[in-house]
């Protein structure tokens, strides 16, 4: 057995000492934590707390230990205060993440970015605002709602995403955006990882005034930090799916006390759901901001649609939108299909992440259809 972590997390009236140890096993290794609590010896399964998890993944499964371990502790919860509890939880999640974070780097998407996510590069400074954008399609929200800023003196934005994609849509647009309003200030990095004391040393650093949090970017680590530092949270075209609600619930008592000050969601369904997570309070219902992009886009003059340019309206056009990897090979059929019964049809192919575009490339070439990459609605192609 290595020992690889140690760490405690201080209470009022005693230390609680977590130790995690993990071993390489055949099939994968074993996560030991340890938990001890002085003062509470007459509680046997609680005074020297073990859990084992074996699991075939080692390298990124790490959430689903997270989740046996905070099952776990919630079985002892009547036994202690539930403040104690959330100290131990957050404790054993911030050495979770610590196990975690040197194989995360071995993850080609995760690498990209990895010393801003870890918060080893200098932050963007104070700031006013800060609008958490998952990919790219929270990308384009952040932008929606950066337009209608209207603002009579400075502010200090940041704006951070989880994935390549987000961060060059970010880039991309902002200068035509920003203009020459000189009292906007925007910063564009990646969304630091949730390991508490990483969203900790971020909140206390940049001091947001407020954190908006577009569709379902729900992190205990984030929450918690601004919770402390008194930042006002607010989710905008929230939406949650009952698959999710279920994931989140796995520690429910947890999530009252980092409850946002505002979550507008945008359905009567999604405003239930977040009820159910956080309490009813503060709990309202909006417009789908993505219903509003779309409507702007339609309400275009015809002659500035630059898609007709290319795309004549009698070809038939079928699109094929944020395809993932898992699903190459049955939507690679659907091609095959199409074009077999309607070969003069266009298709559109958006692959979710566009790292996937060299496989697209190559397969489309062997199957004797000749792709053209299009990364502009022009008359450019390459």
């Amino acid at each position: 057995m290595v020992d690889c972590l140690s760490a405690s997390a201080q209470h009022v009236e005693a230390p609680i000492n977590i130790k995690m140890t993990f071993r390489i096993a055949e099939v994968g290794f074993v996560v030991n934590i340890n938990i001890f609590v002085p003062g509470l010896e007459n509680f046997p399964h609680f005074r020297n707390s073990q859990l084992n998890y074996l699991t075939q993944r080692p390298l990124f499964n790490n959430i689903r230990i997270i989740k046996h371990i905070f099952h776990y502790i919630h079985k002892i919860n009547s036994d202690i205060s539930m403040n104690l509890i959330h100290k131990t939880a957050f404790a054993v999640y911030n050495l979770s993440w610590s196990l975690a974070l040197p194989w995360l780097r071995l993850n080609h998407r995760l690498a990209e970015g990895y010393h801003q996510r870890a918060l080893k590069d200098k932050l963007a400074g104070v700031v006013d605002l800060w609008i958490q954008a998952a990919s790219v399609g929270e990308s384009f929200l952040a932008l929606e709602i950066l337009k209608t800023l209207q603002m009579e003196q400075p502010i200090q934005i940041l704006l951070t995403s989880n994935t390549r994609q987000g961060i060059d849509i970010l880039n991309l647009a902002l200068p035509e955006l920003i203009g020459d309003q000189n009292q906007i200030q925007v910063a564009v990095r990646y969304f630091p990882f949730d390991k508490p004391s990483i969203m900790a040393a971020a909140i206390a650093a940049m001091r947001p005034k407020l954190m908006v949090l577009l569709e379902t970017e729900i992190w205990p680590g984030l929450l918690l930090a601004l919770k402390t530092q008194n930042c006002k949270i607010l989710i905008v075209n929230g939406r949650i799916t009952e698959k999710s609600l279920q994931r989140y619930h796995f520690w429910p008592s947890i999530w009252p006390t980092l409850r946002p000050d505002k979550v507008l969601a945008i359905s009567p369904a999604d405003a239930d759901r977040f009820g159910r997570l956080f309490g009813p309070d503060g709990i309202e219902v909006m417009s789908n901001i993505k219903f509003d992009r779309i409507a702007a886009a339609t309400s275009c003059d015809g002659d500035k649609n630059r898609l007709k340019a290319i795309l004549p309206a009698e070809i038939p056009f079928i699109v094929l939108a944020s395809v993932r990897q898992a699903e190459e090979v049955p939507v690679k059929n659907i091609i095959q299909n199409i074009l077999r019964i309607r070969p003069e049809t266009v298709v559109g192919l958006f692959p979710r992440h566009m790292h996937r575009l060299p496989y697209w490339q190559k397969m489309m070439r062997q199957t004797g259809i000749g792709p053209a990459v299009q990364n502009r609605t022009s008359d450019t192609r390459r």
